[in-house]
């Protein structure tokens, strides 16, 4: 046995080893193992390599992948600067590349970059994601206005208006470093042209840490607001000339009376009578004393607008309201006498009434419909809708402009437009971090308390009878507040001004206005 044989057997290859390496049949494993050739690599800009430092210079590495070839600069090696490449990279040092662009001075090598894997990387896992989905993250760093998280070797970011249902000043008042949590994926930030521009490697995931926690349910509290009352109205769509007596006439030709009988009935001259019928056939709606196919068409439309106009589908119209509350039944007003008159009216929008009132067909709401119909009247409504021969619209309705209605709100919303405006006094009550969808109109009670000094002005507070809590007004606020006319006030609990629960003072001894703010 030679040298070769005997350490083949002590390392436990056996003479398998020895038929593989001499036999020619080309049938043993080792063979088939060694002739197998790995899957063709797509070279292209973007791809990630796993090579070698072939040759290392001052100012820039030369990089070898099996057959890829590849210049790094020093702006490419790391994320910091670097002076010498020599002082970072050795020759036969294992590295990972990214290819960004075929060189132009050298053809069949690359121009690469140390630095991009990560962000190569990255975005090759952001496929992984889909806006809408939860994954557990994992809090990396706390800053001022965001957190920054790892979802699974993904940086993602969340802003500080999404840690929270609630309004934070910080975002270490909720999350924890370290701390494991869920989070929503809202959009993925994949800025363009990364290879070329450092700048723009910053792919990451921006997320909610909310969307994952069940908002808060606001109670309700009762609020009143000035509503406009109106009805559903239709009228068809005729020439000008067709006013009462014109449609009179055509009527009473549609149910056979000749036009002597006509004459006889209504008291008209001839000349009257001869002048309407004239009329009629220039707007081909008769012809020889008969109605046409138009003019009957005519009257089935003005029979059918008269029909829904009978119905009197009436409502209110609360535009101060939230949207979805904005419309309510008729017979909701029984409550306003309890409103005092002495009060100032509820909030109203007149800007948003005028736009109401002038909605027309299509601009017509269907919650409005729903609202005043039922369901016969819902079809007919429908079907007036679809009609082009008909025009349905809303118009105000009854004696009286405005009438006041007591609605359900959600309180959370009435809070947003109180938190727009002012700082609360003493303990803070629930702070929506959205505060555009608010109130925009709220009458409350300004408290002046008159200050001891002569060069000190007198202190304003205000009190919300909705909510029943006192508010001091905030320097940067864009709130507009307007003293109103009102000769009696709500009951009004007394209320420390320091917020502190120390010295409480009955506003009744002070001077007390109404006043309306506008958020």
């Amino acid at each position: 046995m030679g040298l070769w044989e005997s350490l083949f057997d002590f390392l436990g290859l056996g003479s398998g080893t020895r038929t593989a390496q001499t036999s020619s049949s080309g049938s043993s494993a080792w063979q088939r193992t060694a002739r197998t050739k790995e899957p063709a690599r797509t070279i292209e800009a973007g791809v990630v390599c796993s090579g070698v430092v072939d040759y290392v210079d001052d100012k820039f590495v030369k990089v070898r992948s099996g057959e890829v070839v590849a210049t790094v600069f020093l702006s490419e090696l790391a994320d910091v600067f670097v002076e010498r490449a020599t002082e970072f990279v050795s020759e036969g040092s294992y590295v990972r590349f990214v290819l960004k662009e075929p060189s132009s001075r050298k053809p069949g090598e690359w121009i690469a970059s140390l630095s991009a894997v990560r962000e190569a990387e990255v975005r090759a896992r952001l496929r992984e994601f889909e806006p809408g989905s939860d994954h557990a993250c994992r809090v990396v760093d706390i800053q001022d206005k965001e957190v920054v998280l790892d979802c699974d070797g993904v940086p993602a970011k969340a802003p500080l208006h999404e840690l929270s249902w609630s309004w934070i000043d910080h975002p270490s008042r909720c999350v924890r470093f370290g701390e494991e949590l869920s989070a929503r994926v809202l959009r993925i930030e994949a800025p363009d042209n990364w290879l070329n521009i450092k700048a723009a490697r910053k792919a990451r995931l921006i997320v909610s840490i909310k969307a994952c926690v069940a908002r808060p349910e606001s109670p309700l509290v009762e609020m009143p607001f000035s509503a406009v009352p109106f009805r559903l109205w239709a009228e068809a769509r005729k020439p000008r000339i067709c006013d009462t007596v014109v449609m009179h006439v055509l009527t009473e030709l549609a149910l056979g009376a000749r036009p002597e009988e006509i004459a006889r009935v209504t008291g008209f001259n001839g000349l009257a009578l001869q002048g309407i019928l004239q009329a009629l056939e220039d707007e081909a709606l008769a012809r020889e004393g008969a109605p046409t196919r138009k003019g009957k068409s005519l009257i089935d439309v003005i029979e059918s607008t008269r029909q829904l106009n009978e119905a009197r589908l009436r409502g209110l119209f609360a535009s101060a309201a939230p949207q979805h509350s904005q419309f309510v039944a008729a017979d909701q007003s029984d409550r306003h006498g309890e409103y005092p008159h002495a009060w100032p009216r509820p909030p109203a929008h007149t800007k948003v009434e005028d736009m109401f009132m002038a909605a027309t067909d299509e601009a017509v709401p269907e919650p409005l419909v729903n609202l005043v119909a039922d369901a016969d009247n819902r079809a007919i409504v429908s079907s007036l809708l679809q009609d082009s021969r008909v025009r349905v619209f809303v118009r105000k309705d009854g004696l009286h402009p405005r009438k006041v209605v007591y609605l359900r709100v959600p309180e959370h919303w009435v809070l947003a437009g109180l938190w727009f405006a002012f700082d609360a006094l003493g303990e803070a009550p629930f702070r929506p971090v959205d505060l555009s969808d608010r109130c925009k109109d709220l009458l409350v009670v300004r408290v002046r308390i008159p200050s001891t000094q002569a060069d000190t002005p007198a202190a304003d507070y205000y009190f919300d009878p909705v909510t029943g809590l006192y508010w001091t007004p905030r320097a940067e606020s864009q709130a507009v507040i307007r003293e109103m006319k009102g000769a009696d006030f709500p009951e009004m609990p007394a209320f420390s001004p320091d917020g502190l629960g120390t010295k409480p003072r009955p506003p009744s001894r002070y001077e007390r206005r109404w006043c309306r703010v506008k958020t």
